[in-house]
């Protein structure tokens, strides 16, 4: 019972070296993304229910559905795939092509955007893609909602005014001279 139970744990989690691979990122920058969606490593993986619901996938995820652990497409593998330019899938990405329908991709940093196969093969033929993700359920990560990297209403942490000397410069200046 004990192997069993082992098998159905690992099926439930996805290494960092294939989750590397479906992403088409390497391992660290896996790790890096897990760390900014706030999936924790359990044991020898991640949870691919949490990855799939980060996705913005509907429930019940589909994580055992045939194909659906195919590689990621970045900008360049989703131009060979449609037959267009780089160019072009980048403006769609960006929302700046005539064309707004090639939407729901995934922001993993500033010039890191990927896309599901299956839905590039619903976008080329013009059907609904085999399975429903929304952007809305995406996390705000991977909809390019970045959080602020800096605090500004922490007034400790803001330079003190110019021409005033705080108590620690002080220490290291040397004493006035007398007069």
């Amino acid at each position: 019972m004990c192997s069993d139970q082992s098998a159905k744990d690992h099926a439930l989690l996805i290494s960092t070296k294939d989750l590397s691979e479906f992403l088409n990122t390497s391992e660290g920058f896996a790790r890096n993304l897990m760390k900014n969606l706030d999936i924790p490593k359990r044991g020898k993986g991640y949870p691919r229910l949490r990855i799939f619901a980060a996705l913005g996938f509907e429930k019940p995820y589909p994580i055992h559905a045939p194909g659906i652990w195919s590689t990621l497409l970045d900008a360049p593998a989703a131009a060979k795939e449609t037959g267009e330019s780089e160019k072009t899938i980048g403006r769609m990405y960006e929302g700046a092509h005539k064309d707004k329908s090639f939407t729901n991709f995934l922001r993993f940093g500033p010039r890191k955007r990927m896309i599901f196969p299956f839905e590039v093969e619903a976008w080329l033929s013009g059907t609904q893609p085999k399975f429903v993700r929304k952007n809305e359920l995406m996390h705000p990560f991977l909809r390019g909602e970045m959080p602020p990297t800096h605090q500004t209403d922490n007034p400790r942490h803001e330079p003190a005014p110019a021409g005033t000397r705080s108590s620690a410069t002080a220490i290291f200046l040397p004493p006035k001279a007398a007069k």
